[in-house]
């Protein structure tokens, strides 16, 4: 596949690269699924060029056991470029991988994400619960219907340990709604995004 990105930022020895287009004051930042990279969400980008500035991050890939360690290194790393590409304060979409290492932003503190999309997240098993029930920004909880990596039993249950959080199961859907059913995802994507 032929790089999607069209940037990169240095975080100490690593070169990661990223993909931003649009220049809206509202800013949006999407997280990849494990050993996946920003061209994952070329089909996301569309619809939401228009009002927003975009980035996703191309993470480096890995191989092994997904730990918690691994996800609060990869968690540093994103906190950092967030900072440097001026993404303080944007939503977060984060898929598999993406949404735990959202889920560890967003437990931080409300200045670094201003709401949070969780989307067949890995880690609905591993976070500590009192840090999810300390996230007080808007949460869309997103999952496919036919998801065969991570049930959608384990989307009811985070569900379950959000306050507040909101749960949305796309039909047909199995581990990457936003890349299996685009339509379906975007329009549930930009709906949460502009309301108050």
């Amino acid at each position: 596949m032929v790089n999607y990105d069209n940037g990169s930022v240095r975080l100490g020895p690593l070169e990661i690269g990223y993909r931003l287009e649009g220049a809206g004051e509202r800013k949006v930042l999407l997280l990849h699924g494990r050993n996946s990279h920003s061209g994952t969400w070329r089909k996301t980008f569309p619809a939401l060029v228009d009002g927003y500035t975009v980035v996703a991050l191309s993470l480096p890939p890995q191989t092994g056991e997904l730990t918690e360690a691994l996800v609060e290194l990869y968690t540093g790393y994103v906190e950092e470029a967030m900072g440097k590409l001026g993404m303080s304060g944007a939503a977060v979409v984060g898929n598999s991988l993406g949404g735990w290492i959202g889920m560890r932003l967003a437990s931080r503190g409300r200045w670094t994400v201003s709401r949070l999309v969780l989307e067949d997240t890995a880690g609905t098993l591993s976070e500590n619960p009192r840090a999810l029930a300390g996230i007080r920004i808007p949460v869309m909880i997103v999952w496919g219907e036919e998801d065969d990596v991570i049930t959608l039993r384990e989307g009811r249950q985070l569900h379950s340990l959000l306050a507040g959080a909101e749960l949305k199961v796309v039909q047909g859907a199995k581990h990457v709604p936003h890349w299996e059913k685009p339509d379906a995802f975007n329009e549930l994507l930009v709906d949460f995004l502009v309301r108050t």
